[in-house]
């Protein structure tokens, strides 16, 4: 592939000192399904159909839209998206779904994009509530919502780092997004960049220097690293195609992404320090919306190679890091999609 390093602005360059966190390491993965008639949120442990396959309806309703999951970073709960009372409202379940979701979010607006707080009291998602959308924050136990942003854009796409100190999120603009941050303590907010291109949404890294975002420019959508302590920019991706849905692996050593390079969607795994780039899926059918395991060494994706009554059909399955042949993780006749399998919110999970 081809890397261009972008000279950085300066005084753009930030040093937030976070704090890296061991990260969970649970083998259980979060991810979407249609089996039961209707986009509900799920929980597979181990492979379907295997030795230790076992499923977990997490959002446990037949008529209602249930997406975007954030599992908590101990493993124990996880908060998803519904709109089982009209407005699209934040749900909480314990991850093995033995009880009966409860309302987090009680407001007059759509609430979307949640991710949990690393210390697991809060959950930050995005809300219109007060007409524009902006960044809230609720306390898990109190079920108290906040508002941590106003500005006179629409601001989306909030991602916490790692030690719970700064959430990253996207301001859009007359047309374009821009990459932002707020400290959370003192709610200072520090812009992170200012272009006429689409930048989105931040994906921070677990070890707190970089953070992958999406850039679209000229009809292209390139994967960039941002380097926060000195402002510079990386582009990974080819410049050429379309390139999304980053996902760092959890010793942010990889980025694991997927391309329409070869003319249709395959996921590739690209290491920082060599600049090397992996591909992952070579099927010929679309490979996409790739999550890590905790160990680092296989990436879940979503692919619709398989027919059902010569109808495409996606599936979950799963490939080391190095590429090789792949398996298959659900094997059920309905859609199953968009996997989650540490605790981050995946891009292509929402």
């Amino acid at each position: 592939s081809v890397t261009r390093t972008v000279t950085p602005t300066p005084g753009r360059g930030i040093d937030v000192g976070v704090t890296p966190r061991a990260p969970s390491c649970s083998t259980w993965l979060a991810f979407h399904t249609e089996r039961d008639g209707n986009l509900e949120v799920y929980r597979l442990d181990g492979a379907e159909g295997g030795s230790s396959g076992k499923l977990y309806n997490l959002s446990q309703s037949s008529s209602s839209k249930d997406f975007s999951p954030t599992r908590s970073f101990d493993d124990k709960w996880v908060v998803f998206v519904s709109n089982r009372t009209g407005k699209y409202q934040l749900y909480r379940v314990v991850s093995e779904g033995k009880t009966t979701p409860t309302q987090l979010t009680s407001n007059k607006g759509n609430n979307l994009e949640p991710m949990y707080s690393p210390n697991g009291t809060q959950v930050v998602y995005t809300s219109n509530q007060n007409g524009s959308w902006d960044i809230y924050v609720v306390t898990v136990s109190s079920k108290s919502e906040k508002r941590i942003t106003s500005g006179s854009g629409d601001e989306l796409n909030p991602y916490w780092s790692y030690d719970g100190r700064w959430i990253a999120y996207e301001v859009g603009k007359s047309g374009s997004y821009d990459l932002y941050l707020i400290n959370v303590a003192s709610g200072k907010e520090t812009q992170l960049m200012n272009t006429t291109a689409a930048e989105h949404p931040p994906v921070w890294s677990p070890d707190g220097r970089f953070i992958a975002f999406e850039r679209t420019s000229g009809g292209v959508t390139d994967i960039y690293v941002l380097t926060l302590a000195t402002g510079a920019e990386t582009r990974i991706s080819d410049g050429k195609s379309s390139n999304l849905n980053p996902a760092w692996s959890p010793n942010s050593k990889y980025l694991a992404y997927d391309t329409t390079r070869n003319s249709k969607r395959d996921v590739y795994a690209y290491e920082l320090a060599t600049k090397i780039e992996t591909r992952l899926t070579t099927d010929k059918n679309d490979d996409y919306a790739p999550s890590w395991n905790c160990g680092g060494t296989m990436v879940a994706f979503t692919t619709n190679r398989n027919l059902v009554q010569n109808q495409p059909q996606t599936d979950i399955y799963q490939v080391s890091y190095k590429g090789g042949t792949d398996s298959a993780m659900t094997t059920n006749t309905k859609n199953d999609y968009w996997p989650e399998w540490i605790p981050a919110r995946e891009v292509a999970s929402k």
